[in-house]
């Protein structure tokens, strides 16, 4: 497989440098509105019609003239920056659709890699956290994988299991990995992907969890 064109990132990031340089357009003056428009070219037509016919021009009229004619704004030509829109828009939509992708191949090939790569393993279980006093039966645990999935809800039953609501109801599990995979169709490190909810709303990771039970033991 070729590298990234990361020089085709640098092009856009040089492209929107230039496009950041062009000055934004000007808020335009209040013109004439509508109904204003129409009564200009009334009067414009009434002063025609009796300069035509040789009748002097009402005071009134010359004036009503003038103070919508002083109001009338030049069409001005579109700006600059307005042109670069379409090409802005298209350039974020494609950003976005291209970054989701990257995103989504990434996770699964970092949950692949980490399936399939040496581990360290940690003789720890979720009950051993619970006899240790460091999570309850009663702590809402969250399963999130990726900044994009949705957040599952788990609780651990005072064997060590959980049981999560998956996208078929609650079910039970025999380890956090066995229902991360069940619930995101991948395999997954359970321990890394679900969290606890405390109760002033922070998540805290299992994983850490895990750490400090190995700290307080010297063992990591």
């Amino acid at each position: 497989m070729n590298p990234p064109p990361f020089e085709s990132l640098s092009a856009i990031k040089n492209w929107l440098g230039d496009a950041e340089a062009v000055p934004l357009p000007q808020p335009q003056p209040q013109g004439l509105s509508a109904q204003e428009r129409q009564e200009l070219k009334k009067v414009e037509r009434a002063m025609a019609q009796l300069a035509e016919l040789g009748f002097p021009i009402p005071p009134e009229m010359t004036t009503k003239h003038k103070q919508l004619a002083e109001r009338v704004v030049p069409e001005a030509p579109e700006p600059e920056a307005a042109l670069m829109l379409p090409e802005l828009e298209r350039l974020c939509d494609d950003l976005s659709g291209i970054s989701k992708r990257a995103r989504t191949l990434r996770d699964s090939v970092r949950a692949t890699a980490s399936a399939n790569g040496p581990r360290r393993h940690y003789p720890v279980s979720p009950f051993d956290l619970l006899e240790a006093d460091l999570l309850s039966t009663e702590d809402r645990l969250e399963l999130q994988w990726s900044r994009e999935s949705d957040v599952y809800e788990g609780r651990l039953e005072a064997d060590g299991s959980i049981r999560a609501n998956t996208q078929d109801g609650w079910m039970q599990f025999r380890s956090l990995s066995t229902a991360a995979q069940h619930i995101s169709g991948r395999p997954q490190n359970g321990w890394q992907h679900w969290r606890r909810v405390n109760d002033d709303g922070s998540r805290t990771p299992l994983e850490a969890v895990r750490d400090q039970y190995l700290r307080e033991r010297g063992q990591l």
